[in-house]
Protein backbone atom coordinates (compact mmCIF):
# COMPACT_ATOMS: atom_id res chain seq x y z
CA UNK A 1 0.00 0.00 0.00
CA UNK A 2 1.63 2.75 1.35
CA UNK A 3 5.49 2.38 -0.81
CA UNK A 4 3.60 1.26 -3.79
CA UNK A 5 1.70 4.79 -3.62
CA UNK A 6 4.80 6.33 -2.13
CA UNK A 7 6.45 5.27 -5.62
CA UNK A 8 3.49 6.53 -7.83
CA UNK A 9 3.72 9.72 -6.66
CA UNK A 10 7.33 10.35 -6.75
CA UNK A 11 6.60 8.94 -10.64
CA UNK A 12 4.14 11.70 -11.26
CA UNK A 13 6.33 14.56 -10.12
CA UNK A 14 9.30 13.37 -11.90
CA UNK A 15 6.75 12.99 -15.11
CA UNK A 16 5.91 17.23 -14.27
CA UNK A 17 9.66 18.08 -13.83
CA UNK A 18 9.84 16.92 -17.27
CA UNK A 19 7.35 17.65 -18.95
CA UNK A 20 7.92 21.33 -16.92
CA UNK A 21 11.68 20.69 -18.48
CA UNK A 22 10.95 20.02 -22.02
CA UNK A 23 7.82 23.40 -22.58
CA UNK A 24 9.63 25.74 -20.40
CA UNK A 25 7.91 28.81 -20.43
CA UNK A 26 5.06 27.01 -22.41
CA UNK A 27 4.65 24.99 -19.53
CA UNK A 28 0.96 25.45 -18.06
CA UNK A 29 1.18 23.83 -14.76
CA UNK A 30 -0.58 20.69 -13.86
CA UNK A 31 -2.72 18.69 -11.47
CA UNK A 32 -2.32 15.34 -9.72
CA UNK A 33 -5.10 13.61 -8.02
CA UNK A 34 -3.85 11.25 -5.12
CA UNK A 35 -6.71 8.38 -4.11
CA UNK A 36 -6.37 7.71 -0.14
CA UNK A 37 -3.33 9.79 0.50
CA UNK A 38 -3.15 8.26 3.61
CA UNK A 39 -3.12 4.53 2.81
CA UNK A 40 -0.53 2.20 4.66
CA UNK A 41 1.43 5.74 6.23
CA UNK A 42 1.78 6.12 9.95
CA UNK A 43 0.49 9.52 11.22
CA UNK A 44 4.03 10.91 11.16
CA UNK A 45 5.00 9.87 7.85
CA UNK A 46 1.34 11.42 6.40
CA UNK A 47 2.72 14.50 7.97
CA UNK A 48 6.03 14.00 6.35
CA UNK A 49 5.05 13.45 2.83
CA UNK A 50 2.18 16.27 2.87
CA UNK A 51 5.57 18.46 3.33
CA UNK A 52 7.20 17.20 0.31
CA UNK A 53 4.15 16.97 -1.49
CA UNK A 54 3.90 20.57 -1.00
CA UNK A 55 7.11 21.51 -1.68
CA UNK A 56 6.89 19.51 -5.39
CA UNK A 57 3.62 20.97 -6.09
CA UNK A 58 4.71 24.90 -5.74
CA UNK A 59 8.26 24.43 -7.53
CA UNK A 60 6.59 22.64 -10.23
CA UNK A 61 3.06 24.35 -10.28
CA UNK A 62 1.20 21.52 -9.61
CA UNK A 63 -2.74 21.53 -8.01
CA UNK A 64 -2.69 18.44 -5.99
CA UNK A 65 -6.38 17.04 -5.04
CA UNK A 66 -6.37 13.96 -2.54
CA UNK A 67 -8.57 12.17 -0.72
CA UNK A 68 -7.98 10.85 2.98
CA UNK A 69 -9.81 9.32 6.21
CA UNK A 70 -6.86 10.25 8.23
CA UNK A 71 -7.46 13.27 10.71
CA UNK A 72 -4.04 14.00 11.47
CA UNK A 73 -4.03 14.27 7.89
CA UNK A 74 -6.61 16.69 7.48
CA UNK A 75 -5.59 18.92 10.19
CA UNK A 76 -2.08 18.93 8.81
CA UNK A 77 -3.00 20.69 5.68
CA UNK A 78 -5.85 23.15 7.48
Amino acid sequence: LGQDSLSSIATAFASFRKIKREQGTEYPGGLLVIDELDAGFHPHAQKKLLEKIRWAAKTLEVQVVATTHSLSLIEAVH
